[in-house]
Order: C-alpha cells, then structure tokens, then sequence
C-alpha cells in the first residue's frame, strides 16, 4: 500500500534527519562569523580535561530506578520539561538544590511512589497538577513554567499514544540503535523542535532532544532496548550552564557588552543573536575538546565533555555569578 500524500509505501521504514551533524556544521559556522561570542583562540590545557574527568558524579536517580522501562520513561518524562532557566529563579526550591534539579527531584519522588506518570495521564493534565507535583504556587512566574510544563507534557503524551501504543520504549525502538535517528524522533514534537537562525544560517540545536539521547544511553539492561551504536554522532547540549562554565573558565569569550547584560543578570531574548552565539560557541569548544581528548588517546564525546562541563557548574563558584537564561521550551 502507498500513502498517497507522500507516494512511499506505508510499511516503509521512515528516514530521520541527522540533526547532530547540521548542528555540528552551523555552530561551527556561528563560531567563526559571531560578534558576541567566540572560542578562545589559546590552547586547552591537558589538565583541563583530566580536571573534568575526576569531577564525582552528579546523582541522576536512575540508579534508584528498578528496571529499564522504567528508566526509559524517567529520562523521556523529565526531559520533555527539561526547560525554563529563564524562570527557575522564581521556583520554589528543595533545600540545597538548584531548578532543574529541584524539579528532577520531585519527579523522581514520584515515579518511585506511583511509577512513571503513563502517557494517557499527561494528555490530560493541567498547570495546576504540575504545581501540585513539583511544589509550586499557583499564580506567578513559578506558574506560568508550570503552564509550559503541562503544554509539553500534553504534547508527549499524545505523541506517545497516538503514535507509539502508549509504550515509552517503543520511541527508543523506532531509533534502531542510532542516537541521530532518536533526537529526530523527539524532534517529531512541535515543542521538541528547538531550531535557531542566525542570520541566514538554521541552527538545529535540539538540546533536549540530544540530553534526553544520552540519557536514554545510560538505561538499558543487558537484552533490554536497543543500544545507541554511537555516541560520539550527539554534540554537546545546548543549554544555559555549558555557556556559563565555559565563560569562567577562560574557554569562551563574550563581548563587554553582553558580559555586562550576562552580570547584571538580564535574560537574553531566545533567537537573539547573542543567545544563538552562546550557545553555539558552547557545541562548537565542546567539539575542540574532544578533538584534543582524542588526541591525547583518551576519547570523550562531545556530549559527554558536555555532561562533565554541567556537573562541573554545580560548584559554588559558578553558582556565584547570573547564569545566561531565557525563557522558552528549548532549555
């Protein structure tokens, strides 16, 4: 049978763009023509990276998780609402945690009482539930990221129902192995879609689509879901943090201008042309870094210099200056 609208057979496997290379072309692009920001020309200093590789690791919760299903659809559930640095300073936190991590840990909780929310339950639900859910009041900026997280949880759940059967592997397994193929399948999201321009040049930085990639890498059991073939096709994620620990540490370069607006900590338009340098400044030094990893004989991926790089801003030094922020669904 063809489908008419396409003339390709129904049962046909569907193609997925690689988003990771597009994105590892244009930031490389940004990089060299940005005004804003830019790599630091100096070389990266062997030790940095021995530096970054003792950090002790961040606890995620997935190994408090009982089975891969489960793990599964923990990373896939948070990281559909792995986004709103521009309003985490309003949330109301866990003692001695940050935003993003305030909000992991209330999901965590829950998935260990209940299971994971199902995708027919997050079709449903509103802003108020979120609140209920994550602590927050119910009026305000906190809730205003509260309506943004029931709108991307809507869209998961539907997706996942209509598309998948209901079955949060199920999007695991339509990515065959490949961790570009899986960022295109949560780029099949409207609100997954996290493409920027600058200038004349598209920028598809699908940052949670990529952190959700590598989260999912990090789940399975033996015989259990497909693994990712390679890692080392995913960039580093784009978020806020990377930019902000890359900045202090000498490896990215802002103009005085938006070092100014970054200290004073004013949010950045997202797509503004400052934004868009950052965070391709950020993909493009994580992708010289592993060059050098490599290098030296010791390999680590571009999206794992990135991991190391967020566990790194968890630090007090870096907490003790504005991070970038925006508001918006892409991080």
């Amino acid at each position: 049978m063809t489908d008419q609208t396409t003339g390709v057979a129904a049962d046909a496997p569907r193609t997925y763009p690689d988003h990771p290379a597009a994105l590892r072309v244009a930031a490389a692009a940004v990089a060299a023509r940005a005004t804003h920001v830019r790599p630091s020309s100096r070389p990266v200093d062997a030790g940095y990276l021995d530096e970054l590789r003792r950090r002790p690791p961040v606890e995620s919760g997935l190994s408090r998780l009982p089975d891969e299903r489960t793990r599964v659809g923990f990373v896939i559930v948070r990281d559909a609402i792995n986004f709103g640095s521009g309003l985490h300073p309003h949330l109301v936190k866990l003692p001695g945690l940050s935003g993003a991590r305030t909000i992991g840990q209330h999901l965590l909780d829950r998935v260990l009482r209940q299971g994971v929310p199902d995708p027919a339950y997050l079709a449903g639900l509103d802003a108020h539930a979120c609140a209920e859910l994550f602590g927050q009041p119910t009026r305000g900026p906190a809730f205003t990221l509260m309506t943004m997280f029931a709108t991307a949880w809507n869209e998961l759940g539907a997706y996942t129902r209509d598309r998948f059967g209901g079955e949060y592997p199920a999007l695991v397994e339509e990515a065959a192995g490949s961790p570009a193929r899986m960022v295109a399948v949560l780029a099949g999201m409207p609100h997954w879609r996290d493409v920027s321009r600058h200038g004349d040049l598209a920028v598809p930085f699908h940052k949670r689509a990529q952190l959700a990639t590598y989260g999912l890498s990090l789940c399975h059991d033996p015989g259990g879901t497909r693994r990712f073939t390679d890692l080392g096709r995913l960039t580093a994620f784009a978020d806020n943090l990377i930019p902000h620990v890359l900045i202090e540490d000498g490896l990215l370069e802002v103009s005085a201008e938006l070092a100014d607006a970054l200290r004073a900590g004013r949010p950045l338009e997202h797509g503004s042309a400052p934004e868009v340098e950052l965070r391709a400044g950020a993909v493009e030094v994580c992708e010289r870094l592993a060059r050098r990893a490599a290098a030296d004989g010791d390999p680590l991926h571009p999206v794992e210099l990135a991991s190391l790089l967020w566990k790194r801003g968890q630090q007090p030094r870096y907490k003790a200056t504005p991070r970038p922020r925006s508001v918006s669904f892409a991080y």
